[in-house]
């Protein structure tokens, strides 16, 4: 999959998921999470289990920026309060950053001139 078409899938569960969320936290307040997960064993096993989501996601975005030459710091902490709104926005800029550091690449290429060859 190109980094374009990764982007427009991120940017596209990003758009919706994130409107989604702002509805439900209008409605139900920041904090409705937690009153379930106090209630109810599935809701609070849902919520460990999405935590833990996060925290592999979050080692991902870093190692992954680490290698990108991103500033992985943003999302890292965004995500302590959007979730995994926050690894979909990573995904999208890391596509950008893709699209850049192949258009500086082929830049490079067409602006090398040919050695001569000895012999």
């Amino acid at each position: 999959m190109t980094s374009r078409a990764t982007a427009a899938i991120a940017a596209t569960v990003l758009l919706v998921f994130g409107a989604f969320s702002t509805w439900v936290i209008w409605r139900d307040g920041y904090f409705g999470f937690v009153t379930l997960a106090r209630h109810d064993r599935w809701a609070l096993q849902m919520l460990i289990d999405l935590a833990l989501s996060l925290v592999v996601a979050n080692a991902w975005v870093l190692a992954d920026a680490r290698r990108r030459g991103i500033a992985a710091w943003p999302f890292v902490v965004a995500s302590v309060g959007v979730g995994s709104i926050a690894v979909l926005a990573y995904m999208v800029r890391r596509a950008f950053a893709a699209d850049l550091s192949a258009g500086v690449t082929d830049a490079r290429a067409a602006t090398r001139t040919p050695r001569a060859s000895v012999g």
